[in-house]
């Protein structure tokens, strides 16, 4: 299968992802990729072993889901909608600014990407042709339709 390339296919996989990953999921891949427990994400410590994580999480969840401001403050430990801005603001900052972070917030996309199902995908059938097949055994699709 082909990569994706044009700005519309990005499109397409934004708007797959964002009615598909959940705030959960993305706060397990962020725990995974920092090595975090889910408690320390939502906690109250503000450390910047445990601050930064979960303001990357809030970014990625303001993104990428369909949840308000208001409602992501509220799964992470009850914070203020306010906690989620400056994370955002924060997020966008290291991520211009300093490469790593850059790479991580990839890195963390791309896995968010590669859990998301669509309904549809295109295969090769055995004629050489393509046919919109629907997707049924959970394999993650490249070409979104």
């Amino acid at each position: 299968m082909s990569q994706i390339s044009s700005p519309a296919d990005n499109a397409k996989c934004q708007k797959i992802l964002r009615s598909r990953v959940t705030l959960v999921e993305i706060q397990d891949i962020v725990c995974d990729h920092y090595g975090l427990r889910r408690e320390d994400l939502i906690g109250a410590d503000r450390k910047r072993v445990f601050s930064w994580p979960r303001q990357m999480a809030m970014a990625i969840c303001c993104e990428f889901t369909k949840l308000s401001q208001p409602e992501i403050g509220r799964r992470f430990g009850g914070r203020d909608h306010s906690t989620v801005i400056h994370g955002c603001k924060a997020v966008e900052t290291r991520r211009a600014n300093i490469p790593e972070h850059q790479v991580d917030y990839e890195k963390i996309t791309s896995a968010l990407a590669g859990i998301t199902r669509a309904e549809f995908f295109r295969q090769k059938t055995i004629h050489g042709q393509f046919a919109s097949v629907r997707n049924r055994g959970g394999k993650p699709c490249m070409q979104p339709i």
